[in-house]
């Protein structure tokens, strides 16, 4: 799948997202599988990972690989937006069999941002926003959907 799509409406985005997590699993089982927590989890990838803001009017939704590449599609290592964190968060949680849902938000008509929450089992739904510091913060918005998460992986 491309990384680069012209934005074209929220659905088509999902599709695209959805896509790119099913084709990241792989990889994030041979480096992201068996984690302790989801604390642990949200560390290592912070360590890996730096926000940039896609080009005008394009949509990047990069594979867990690609945003892990020396020289990714928004030009080093780790280079992504809030959707290109979601697609890695999710294919760790799928790596690790943990139990996760996607998070839209805005504070407008449209969803301004997208993370995920995952369930911790002593600490039930946590958010796990790597836009953030640190794991279990979530901003306020005025409007928030939670999706849930049905992936079909093939290897």
């Amino acid at each position: 799948m491309k990384a680069f799509t012209k934005y074209t409406n929220l659905e088509d985005t999902l599709i695209a997202l959805k896509q790119q997590v099913a084709d990241s699993i792989d990889f994030c089982i041979v480096n992201f599988s068996g984690m302790r927590s989801a604390d642990e989890l949200f560390y290592i990838l912070k360590n890996h990972v730096h926000y940039v803001n896609d080009p005008k009017n394009v949509e990047t939704i990069q594979t867990a690989q690609t945003l892990l590449s020396k020289k990714n599609v928004l030009g080093s290592y780790g280079a992504g937006d809030c959707d290109c964190f979601t697609v890695l968060a999710s294919a760790c949680f799928e790596a690790n069999n943990w139990p996760y849902q996607i998070r839209l938000v805005g504070n407008g008509k449209h969803p301004t941002h997208i993370y995920n929450i995952v369930k911790c089992p002593k600490l039930g739904w946590m958010p796990f926003d790597l836009t953030n510091p640190i794991p279990g913060i979530e901003r306020k918005y005025y409007k928030m959907q939670t999706l849930p998460v049905n992936i079909i992986w093939k290897n």
